[in-house]
């Protein structure tokens, strides 16, 4: 991975944007990855990854969320001086394990079943109201068929009134104003808080299962006052909206890794090929053919011969919606070296011209 500066950015900046986080480091495959498409995975760790380029400019966002989530964490520990002391230590040991090369796995593994121990002791401290035990930053992992699959957890607090596992996200307003719309949070934000629960510690987890309470806290970086006077209920009212999830319970949470983390493997096994993304993994939408009078469809249809017939019968016109590869045309990390992901968009944009004939393009 190659990062590039075209902005000519302050050195600061890039220094800053080179820190990824969280890495998984002394284990095989980060939470975050198990629900991420198999072959995206692979590639980001095959031999072509040298060749993938990235901007300054595209980790931006991640910047922001990486600042939100150190703050956020500075304001986590809880109030006691001897639990504010202990989780220091563990904090300390964590970032310690995390700095160690690959060559120190042997000390690598003491100290982590050393944080262990440490956090076991911490769960099973007895309850009391005030302070409130919270868990901020934690990195949790567990051994999924071979493999040591871990995560950091942003923020637990157990309390019955306040406390939940929770995740923050720094997102645009879009994947909200969904969610008030179906009630549905998105897949992936449900598998990932899911994955934290089952791999914290079993004290830990026992409370989590108990406390009952996963969620996201979404924090919507293009929030505006004007959007929410004109969209309503629609548009979430605050520049924060805390979305609720599902909790699986640990034996769904187990088949889900099973599968997931096999998926991986096969991925990554030496010499096999690899595995295609789904419609859905690529989120490609198909071309649409819309009614408008103005500005605003009325409805699409799937093809043009509907939508004309519809618009002939209201007096409207037809425009079309192109379809769109969305993660492999923009979004995708290695959308430079991934075949499969350069041939769906220029299928696309063939199929998209060929839609069109030349006199209206």
């Amino acid at each position: 991975m190659t990062l590039t500066n075209k902005a000519k950015l302050p050195l600061p900046l890039v220094i800053a944007c080179e820190d990824r986080g969280f890495v998984s480091q002394g284990s095989d495959l980060s939470g975050s990855a198990v629900f991420q498409p198999a072959r995206l995975i692979a590639l980001s760790k095959g031999s072509r990854r040298g060749e993938i380029e990235e901007d300054v400019t595209e980790r931006i966002w991640a910047l922001f969320g990486q600042a939100v989530h150190e703050i956020l964490r500075r304001s986590a520990i809880s109030g006691d001086p001897k639990v504010r002391a202990l989780v220091n230590a563990i904090e300390a040991l964590v970032t310690l394990t995390d700095a160690l090369p690959v060559e120190q796995l042997e000390l690598y593994g003491a100290i982590s079943d050393l944080v262990g121990e440490l956090r076991n002791y911490l769960a099973c401290l007895p309850r009391d109201p005030s302070p409130i035990r919270v868990f901020a930053e934690e990195r949790w992992e567990r051994d999924i068929l071979g493999w040591r699959v871990a995560c950091r957890v942003d923020h637990l607090a157990l309390d019955e009134e306040l406390g939940a596992l929770t995740d923050y996200k720094t997102v645009a307003a879009y994947p909200i104003k969904e969610y008030l719309e179906t009630g549905e949070p998105k897949p992936e934000w449900v598998a990932q808080v899911n994955v934290q629960h089952y791999l914290a510690p079993d004290a830990i987890r026992d409370e989590i299962t108990r406390l009952g309470k996963l969620q996201i806290v979404a924090l919507i970086r293009d929030w505006r006052l004007s959007e929410k006077r004109k969209d309503g209920e629609g548009y979430p009212p605050y520049q924060v909206h805390r979305v609720e999830l599902p909790m699986w319970g640990v034996e769904k949470t187990h088949a889900y890794l099973l599968e997931r983390v096999a998926l991986h493997q096969a991925a990554q096994a030496p010499g096999a090929p690899l595995p295609l993304c789904t419609v859905e993994e690529r989120w490609e939408k198909p071309t649409k053919w819309a009614v408008v009078k103005t500005k605003k469809s009325l409805k699409n249809h799937e093809t043009r011969e509907a939508a004309e017939q519809h618009a002939t019968r209201l007096g409207y016109r037809v425009e079309i919606r192109p379809g769109e590869v969305t993660r492999c045309e923009l979004y995708c990390p290695v959308r430079q070296i991934c075949e499969q992901g350069q041939a769906a968009v220029q299928a696309m944009r063939t199929a998209i011209a060929a839609a069109v004939p030349a006199g209206e393009a």
